[in-house]
């Protein structure tokens, strides 16, 4: 079930106008989930290759690793020390989704991508495939 939320969680940062409800959490939870490099890089590496995918015809999401993916950083959070409750209010919470997005975003930019120009986005997933990182992991060319 939370790797359904955290695929949810990474797919909505970076929609734009996404916006669903956060619930209430500590600051600090949110902040120590944050400065986790295991969990933020992973859940960021699903964002963008849910972006390239949803805006590349030739590039397909690798859904099953995806799916495992996640639950590995479900486990490794728990492993850490955080309750469910925590690791649930973090996904939930607008103000980590717009943290998110905004990184995504910047990662875009710097990497030539052109919102109104969907090739930029096949491109930088063709770069991520061969590059082999985690991004590129999770996806395939058609």
């Amino acid at each position: 079930m939370i790797a359904r939320r955290l695929l949810v969680m990474a797919v909505l940062t970076v929609t734009f106008g996404g916006g669903w409800g956060a619930v209430a959490a500590s600051h600090g939870t949110n902040a120590a989930l944050r400065a986790d490099e295991t969990v933020y890089n992973g859940l960021f590496a699903v964002a963008v290759a849910d972006q390239i995918r949803t805006n590349c015809d030739v590039i397909g999401p690798r859904m099953f690793r995806a799916i495992g993916f996640l639950h590995s950083l479900e486990s490794h959070a728990r492993s850490q020390g955080f309750s469910q409750e925590e690791i649930d209010a973090f996904i939930d919470s607008e103000e980590e989704q717009e943290r998110m997005r905004g990184h995504v975003m910047a990662y875009f930019e710097e990497h030539g991508v052109d919102e109104d120009a969907p090739e930029t986005y096949c491109a930088l997933g063709r770069a991520e495939i061969e590059r082999g990182s985690q991004a590129g992991a999770l996806l395939r060319a058609r």
